[in-house]
């Protein structure tokens, strides 16, 4: 196998490789100087390069300048490969800690000879060291899935863990047959095959850089075309589409409601856009904190917004919409100064009577909501739709209405 995997053979291309990476990585960043995760991992792929580049010169050079310098510079490059997944995330870091073990290993190296004098020290050391920066990589990598769900994140985080479990099976291995020297360890096949392992693993973290950035800027703007930037909720486009899919995949039952903020034209006209804006914005936060899990949000337009509910009875969903419009009519919204309120009127449209014509449901919901504005406002109505709904009189589908006039 050592033969077969010739080790300064396996130690160019693994230059070549990381040279090719890092000159790819550097030229994105030289067109994005302010992207500290792309500075950081460019660096990272130069260094891991120009330390393989001095160990495979091993057996021309000083030990202190291949071992040494070589092997810490494979160490700075985890680290500040570390550092960049951190950067991506925007998550705090300290290039301290990012070369914190390559350069305790060049202190070692230097002023402990029989550190230097040791390989399986040496070996043993550098496991610990590169499996614990791996570790990282992965952790932080799996992490960001929670705000940002990227497909490429689960496979940085499991190929990260198996590089570690790779380089931690190397200190078993010596201290079970500890090495003579040196040029034992660039005999044995184990060492043939870390190295090969090394190789795929710097080809695929180039890879997992691009996927990433490439899966980033997709997520973004899937994220931009759907959200309503003011509110933060779904944009009517995206809202509809979720209940189109939701309604078709469940026959489970569920409601639909409209909500519509009283008297909204007067509170621009009095306070001004912004706090009109400020007042959409309030709302669209405590209408999302309070809904449960599964449920769908969007902003259809101006001052109305929709809510599906699915898997819920008409008297869950009655008792949330009444929730939410009792919660909404008690929020304070600070605005230069003074305090703002708002109500809000609700119409609900159970799904019921087999009726699965999201358009049919919207338009029973929207005769219910001005249904209750009709009533007085800040309050919540219910309208049945029934099989076949199209466009039957009001009071044919009028169910239950409640509230607080005003």
């Amino acid at each position: 196998m050592a033969n077969f995997l010739s080790l300064p053979t396996l130690m160019l291309c693994l230059f070549a490789g990381w040279t090719t990476v890092a000159v790819f990585i550097t030229s994105v960043w030289l067109v994005e100087r302010r992207c500290h995760e792309m500075a950081s991992w460019s660096a990272g792929f130069w260094c891991g390069a120009v330390g393989v580049l001095l160990l495979a010169l091993r057996d021309h050079g000083p030990d202190v300048l291949t071992y040494g310098f070589g092997n810490a510079l494979v160490l700075a490059c985890v680290g500040l490969l570390w550092i960049g997944f951190r950067a991506f995330d925007r998550q705090p870091y300290s290039l301290l800690l990012a070369l914190a073990g390559a350069v305790g290993w060049i202190a070692t190296y230097l002023f402990i000879p029989r550190f230097s004098a040791d390989i399986n020290l040496r070996v043993i050391a550098m496991s610990f060291l590169i499996a614990g920066y791996s570790l990282e990589i992965a952790r932080t990598a799996w992490a960001g899935r929670a705000t940002e769900p990227l497909p490429s994140r689960a496979l940085v985080a499991g190929f990260f863990a198996s590089h570690a479990l790779i380089y931690l099976a190397r200190i078993p291995m010596v201290i079970v047959q500890p090495l003579a020297s040196a040029l034992d360890a660039g005999r044995t096949s184990w060492n043939a095959i870390v190295t090969f392992e090394l190789f795929v693993h710097a080809i695929f973290a180039g890879m997992a850089v691009f996927a990433l950035i490439r899966e980033r800027a997709a997520y973004r703007y899937k994220i931009a075309s759907e959200i309503d930037s003011l509110t933060g909720v779904l944009n009517r486009g995206a809202f509809l589409s979720r209940v189109l899919d939701e309604t078709a995949a469940s026959r489970l039952g569920g409601a639909l409601a409209l909500l519509d903020v009283d008297h909204f034209k007067r509170l621009n006209d009095t306070h001004g856009h912004g706090a009109g804006d400020a007042a959409l914005a309030a709302l669209g936060r405590r209408v999302s904190g309070m809904l449960p899990v599964g449920a769908v949000f969007g902003r259809m337009g101006g001052e109305e917004f929709a809510i599906y509910l699915p898997r819920v009875t008409r008297g869950e969903a009655e008792a949330l919409a009444e929730e939410i419009r009792g919660s909404v009519g008690a929020m304070r919204i600070a605005w230069e100064g003074k305090e703002l309120s708002l109500t809000v009127s609700v119409g609900l449209c159970p799904l019921a009577g087999g009726v699965r014509d999201v358009s049919a449901l919207l338009a029973v919901a929207d005769r219910a909501l001005y249904a209750s504005k009709r009533a007085g406002r800040n309050r919540t109505t219910t309208f049945e739709a029934s099989a076949g709904e199209s466009a039957l009189p009001d009071d044919q589908h009028a169910v239950h209405g409640f509230g607080v006039p005003g």
